[in-house]
């Protein structure tokens, strides 16, 4: 008997987590639909890939009955999409009703359209992250587990997640939350993305003719996850059947300290000078770099992506340079996904330092 070809739907196509969940589905030989905000002539200018884009506007109920009521087929989705505030912080710790209410909107749009819709869905996955443990309001019990109590003050991940518990009961179908560390690759314009703004500041640094330095706060601990693992947790989570309405946090099973890493990002992806560590809020000195960087990338003939295509706000790269702060660290349990089935590690050093040089392959940092 021929197995049905499965169809995967990814809202937030475009983001970090979802350009990855779209290479990871397509070579597993999965038809793919993604969804995003963005043009589909836009997606395609972004991926190379076989995959059938849809613009959509989750935010408007009408939109998603326009567009996603023709996709009865689908089988499993993924919900990687994310309203962010202009002001990332302030979204975070305040939990504005702006922040919530528009992002519980979009997955009440969508759930509402597509349940109705896709007859034959088996599986459902959507993202939390390290904030369900409190740590972008203060100390966090750690390490954070699965199992830990809710706190009050984690923006719309409850909310989501009540929503889908309610909509799934009783339903033959089935979910998964994952809960990654701070997510490390490549996408353009991702709001929730760091490295890309390491490379710039290393590469304006060097044009500068100044010594790269650690700018962050951060000097502890801290733990990552390659964006390419994490859609090798997707996978796992679509057809594990012990991941059926289970939490996971997922990370690469090790842990770092920025202030150890920036001298080998200095010596062995920029070959400049490095120096010691001087804090300092990129949201701030950056600000006025985006001539020099236009300079950069003309010098070097790079793609012709602007600082603000590459780093959609400064906010996140001091955020996750501060992630290491000994009053505040974040150190997350993966024993329960392991337990599970889902084995996958990754040398977190090694990791940034090859996708910066991918990054320099691809013509997106200069050599």
């Amino acid at each position: 008997m021929t197995q049905t070809r499965k169809k995967i739907l990814i809202a937030g196509a475009l983001g970090l987590t979802g350009c990855a969940a779209v290479r990871k589905f397509e070579s597993l030989g999965w038809e793919v639909v993604g969804l995003s905000r963005r043009t589909p002539a836009q997606a395609y200018r972004d991926h190379q890939s076989k995959a059938r884009y849809i613009a959509v506007d989750l935010r408007d109920r009408a939109d998603c009955e326009a567009k996603l009521s023709g996709l009865t087929d689908v089988t499993h989705i993924i919900y990687a999409a994310v309203y962010e505030t202009s002001d990332l912080k302030s979204g975070w710790k305040t939990g504005t009703e702006d922040f919530v209410g528009i992002n519980v909107q979009m997955l009440t749009n969508f759930l509402d359209v597509m349940l109705p819709t896709a007859k034959g869905l088996e599986h459902m996955t959507v993202f939390q992250g390290a904030k369900a443990y409190g740590v972008h309001t203060g100390a966090m019990k750690l390490p954070g587990k699965e199992s830990d109590p809710r706190l009050i003050s984690v923006g719309f991940y409850t909310p989501q997640e009540e929503l889908i518990r309610a909509r799934q009961k009783g339903k033959s179908w089935s979910w998964t939350v994952l809960r990654p560390q701070m997510i490390s690759g490549f996408a353009t314009a991702a709001p929730i993305s760091c490295l890309p703004g390491i490379g710039v500041y290393a590469a304006v640094c060097r044009e500068l003719g100044l010594p790269l330095r650690f700018p962050g706060r951060g000097m502890g601990p801290l733990e990552a996850v390659d964006v390419d693992l994490l859609a090798k947790a997707l996978v796992w989570a679509a057809t594990e059947p012990r991941c059926a309405n289970e939490i996971y946090n997922i990370g690469n099973g090790d842990c770092f300290c920025w202030v150890n890493l920036f001298p080998r990002i200095a010596r062995d992806v920029f070959d400049m000078d490095h120096a010691p560590p001087h804090s300092d809020y990129l949201d701030v000195v950056m600000a006025d770099n985006a001539p020099v960087w236009d300079a950069i990338v003309a010098k070097y003939k790079l793609a012709k992506y602007t600082m603000k295509d590459l780093v959609a706000t400064w906010q996140i790269v001091d955020f996750f340079l501060d992630y290491g702060d000994y009053n505040r660290l974040s150190l997350l349990s993966t024993i329960k996904a392991r337990k599970h089935g889902f084995h996958e590690c990754e040398d977190s050093e090694e990791m940034i330092i090859r996708q910066l040089k991918e990054m320099q392959a691809g013509r997106i940092l200069p050599p």
